[in-house]
């Protein structure tokens, strides 16, 4: 296993990973409520539920092509804020590369 690789799976680096993906995340929430969206608490913990998933895959990945932490950490972020938008670029590529059309999945 890589030196780096070690060092990243120390919990203080996953844990402030996952709260830095957790805090962008609830402040991409928050921007939303100001362009006039509805508080909903339910809305809110999914919100920020999911962008804390999202903040933990990209640090992991992050990690694992050979990052310093910090710059894990820095796209962990980016990837809370991003949230179920990531998700979302994520599927459309692989679709594309998979060749797999919107029509072939409501058929499955």
């Amino acid at each position: 296993m890589p030196e780096n690789l070690k060092t990243m799976t120390d919990p203080h680096y996953i844990a402030s990973a996952v709260a830095l993906a957790a805090g962008t995340g609830w402040a991409n929430y928050v921007s939303q409520l100001k362009e006039g969206k509805a508080f909903s608490w339910l809305e809110m913990l999914c919100h920020v539920g999911m962008s804390m998933f999202c903040g933990y895959a990209a640090f992991e990945l992050s990690a694992w092509q050979g990052y310093p932490g910090e710059i894990a950490g820095c796209i962990s972020g980016g990837a809370g804020y991003m949230g179920t938008r990531l998700l979302r670029i994520f599927e459309v590529v692989v679709m594309k590369k998979t060749g797999i059309s919107k029509e072939d999945i409501k058929d499955a």
